[in-house]
């Protein structure tokens, strides 16, 4: 009659590897004439499977990358409106620079800065201001109403200066 042991090999002391192990050592023992002893005692128990991931959760890291996705596709859509509006101010100032009729695109450049998430147009409007404050030689920011002056740049021994 052949043995079968249920065993889930992932699993650490896992019950049904236990039991082979010991019905091994005994089947040894009495074939070779050994004298090895196990104090490991055979449990009747079933093994239960342990989870690193509990089933609850099996859908965690699929959720994780669903997200990471969602942001993903939001942050190109936001690109892509950020790049036509740069696009079309371009357009419409060379446009209004030769004195031809500009109106229509004003109205699209509109429409396309109406699409794009609001924290994401301030950040576009703001963003010469922003640029040169870092350009400046001291960076400038408010702490609870107090007023804090970082150096921008270091200046090197041979007088370059270091941003």
């Amino acid at each position: 009659e052949m043995p079968v042991y249920g065993t889930i090999a992932s699993q650490f002391n896992d019950p049904g590897t236990n039991s082979f192990y010991r019905a091994l050592i005994d089947r040894l023992v009495e074939k070779l004439g050994l004298d090895w002893e196990s104090i490991y005692q055979i449990s009747k128990e079933l093994s239960e499977k342990q989870y690193i991931i509990p089933p609850e959760r099996v859908r965690y890291l699929a959720e994780i990358a669903e997200i990471s996705d969602r942001y993903n596709r939001y942050v190109q859509k936001q690109t892509d409106l950020a790049r036509q509006a740069y696009q079309l101010r371009g357009t419409i100032d060379l446009l209004k620079a030769k004195g031809r009729d500009a109106e229509e695109l004003e109205t699209f450049f509109k429409e396309v800065k109406r699409e794009m998430d609001k924290d994401c147009q301030d950040v576009l409007d703001t963003w010469e201001a922003k640029k040169q404050s870092y350009r400046d030689p001291q960076f400038v920011y408010k702490v609870r109403n107090k007023e804090i002056r970082v150096d921008n740049f270091s200046e090197s021994l041979s007088h370059q200066q270091i941003p």
